[in-house]
């Protein structure tokens, strides 16, 4: 036994133990973004051989984007997908699928009482995107016969009414009666739950707020689409919304948690410190990057622990060698 861990011994022992080190943080890395279903639209969404990812384009307020726009953008991307050949099956299936959101303060209120909340108003399939779990009821859709329907999360709820069964309740926005279609539970994510704030939320539709004469400019545009070849759904995107530069940030979701590109985002720090565009992320998205910060910091320490078993592997070679050299001559 002693033997076996004597000094001769011990570069054998430190570098398996790096190796498993190494293995134990690489898993860590893997796991890291594990929880955050906003980033696998795409994965949930896929069925068959068509490969799809998720793409997101974070738009400022000047870029001015409305409903009507992503109508457009629509249109635009069923022709692309056309184009090559890509159709749905069926009058009712869909090759794809996008989602459209802005935010902006209002108060909502009951009979009893008042609350100045933070609005996130949704379009297309925002709630597939973003799946909330749900203390009580369930979240709308744009299929709904009526858009006067909203969903509050817990904090909300427990402002307004003491509690979170309130499925059926009504809220007035507006001046609006609005059904409360359910309570969304809060992120159970820790990097979510820090991002998401102590905010009172409400979700609502974003044609009823049009409806009601508000002027919510959409920041947030994103689907889920065939990746024909590599990045050809991030270009589709940006050339169905035709923005200019300064007014968009494009990020693809699928992927983006890979270790080549964790080791790519150690060059680019500063710049995610300084944040110095017109660009608003929200909260789920500032949630994705914290965990991107962590997979950057796994990477490195992943291949930092990597070095000494590699340099071992390689000294151990050359020494064999010089000795088979050594005894043929």
């Amino acid at each position: 036994m002693k033997r076996i861990f004597c000094k001769k011994y011990r570069s054998r022992w430190a570098a398996a133990l790096c190796v498993i080190l190494c293995a134990v943080t690489l898993l860590l890395h893997k796991n890291t973004a594990a929880g955050l279903e906003s980033q696998r639209a795409a994965e949930r969404w896929q069925a068959g051989e068509l490969p799809y990812t998720q793409v997101t384009a974070f738009i400022s307020e000047d870029g001015a984007v409305t409903a009507e726009d992503i109508m457009s953008v629509r249109e635009s991307i069923d022709n692309i997908l056309a184009s090559l050949g890509l159709e749905a099956e069926g009058e009712s299936a869909r090759l794809w699928l996008d989602a459209y959101s802005g935010e902006l303060s209002l108060a909502v209120s009951t009979d009893y009482n008042q609350q100045a909340v933070r609005v996130i108003a949704t379009g297309g399939d925002f709630f597939f995107f973003h799946p909330p779990d749900m203390e009580s009821g369930w979240y709308y859709s744009d299929s709904d016969t009526t858009d006067a329907t909203v969903v509050l999360d817990v904090y909300l709820a427990w402002a307004l009414f003491g509690g979170t069964d309130i499925a059926g309740k009504t809220v007035e926005l507006g001046g609006a009666l609005c059904t409360v279609a359910g309570v969304a539970s809060l992120p159970e994510d820790e990097r979510e739950l820090s991002a998401y704030g102590s905010e009172y939320t409400l979700y609502v539709p974003y044609s009823l707020l049009e409806r009601l004469g508000y002027d919510v400019p959409i920041t947030c545009y994103e689907a889920a689409l065939p990746e024909v070849t590599s990045g050809y759904g991030l270009d589709t995107i940006e050339a169905a919304l035709s923005l200019s530069d300064d007014d968009y940030e494009m990020r693809t979701n699928t992927g983006r948690f890979g270790i080549i590109n964790s080791l790519a985002l150690l060059g680019q720090f500063s710049q995610r410190v300084q944040r110095l565009g017109r660009i608003y992320y929200p909260w789920w998205e500032n949630a994705a990057r914290a965990a991107e910060n962590r997979c950057a910091f796994l990477a490195a320490l992943a291949c930092g622990l990597a070095v000494y078993p590699l340099l071992f592997i390689v000294v151990t070679g050359v020494r064999a060698a010089a000795r088979r050299k050594h005894f043929k001559g």
